[in-house]
């Protein structure tokens, strides 16, 4: 086992900076087990109009071979719940249209805190 920090950063291409959250700064904590890595995260994102679909990278390691998606909930940033993907060989996990819901863009983000866990397998 060995633990670790990562930096969240903007991966949509938009050149975003993330700002501090509740004074914490963006950041995120890795744990892994084997071949599993554990992360958490809290970030802010900053005021912006910018459209692409929201993209968080800076993971501490690559996914391996699977496809991940896993959902977040965050009641107090008010955006509901949201589907991300993480795709093979990535470092960065990307907003998904779910069901009726459309994928999560850095404007629908603007202003809001996200915090999340959730884990992938490296190898």
């Amino acid at each position: 086992m060995s633990r670790g920090s990562w930096t969240p950063v903007d991966a949509s291409g938009a050149g975003l900076s993330f700002v501090s959250a509740v004074g914490v700064s963006p950041g995120g904590q890795w744990t892994t087990v084997e071949n599993y890595v554990f992360c958490s995260f809290t970030l802010t994102y900053p005021a912006t109009v910018d459209a692409r679909v929201a993209n968080i990278g800076g993971l501490p390691f690559a996914n391996g071979a699977d496809l991940i998606d896993f959902h977040m909930s965050n009641a107090a940033a008010a955006i509901g719940v949201t589907h991300w993907l993480i795709n093979p060989g990535s470092t960065s996990f990307i907003s998904e249209a779910a069901g009726a819901a459309a994928a999560k863009t850095n404007t629908d983000l603007s202003g809001k805190t996200l915090s999340g866990t959730f884990f992938y397998r490296i190898s």
